[in-house]
């Protein structure tokens, strides 16, 4: 994903499903000077693998290290809720976003959750 970033194409985490905190808060420490943008979602219909997982606290934590961060992010609609009043989600409708990515061409690499790059055409 690097050398993408380095090459000026467009990267792009999917942190979905999050079946652990702490993996997904550092995967974003980790690779936050070579990705674009992170999509943060929960582990909708694996609830045997995320009960345990205080999903407030999650969003707070995540909006917090994104801020710290400086990092383009974008908290999808099951984490919605617990997004504070007013808060910018910055890339706002993700079906607007998406939108202006026509005509992309995927690669997909896995780092603990899915990550993918898009080049644009």
């Amino acid at each position: 994903m690097k050398a993408f970033h380095e090459k000026d194409i467009f990267t792009w985490v999917s942190l979905e499903p999050t079946l652990d905190v702490e993996s997904s808060l550092g995967i974003v420490e980790a690779t936050h000077g070579f990705v674009d943008l992170f999509k943060v979602g929960k582990a909708n219909y694996l609830g045997e693998y995320s009960k345990g997982i205080d999903w407030q606290a999650f969003t707070l934590r995540m909006m917090d290290l994104c801020a710290r961060l400086g990092v383009k992010h974008y908290i999808k609609r099951d984490l919605q809720p617990y997004l504070s009043s007013g808060y910018d989600n910055q890339c706002g409708s993700l079906n607007t976003f998406e939108e202006t990515l026509l005509h992309v061409e995927f690669v997909c690499i896995s780092v603990a959750n899915q990550a993918c790059v898009k080049r644009s055409h």
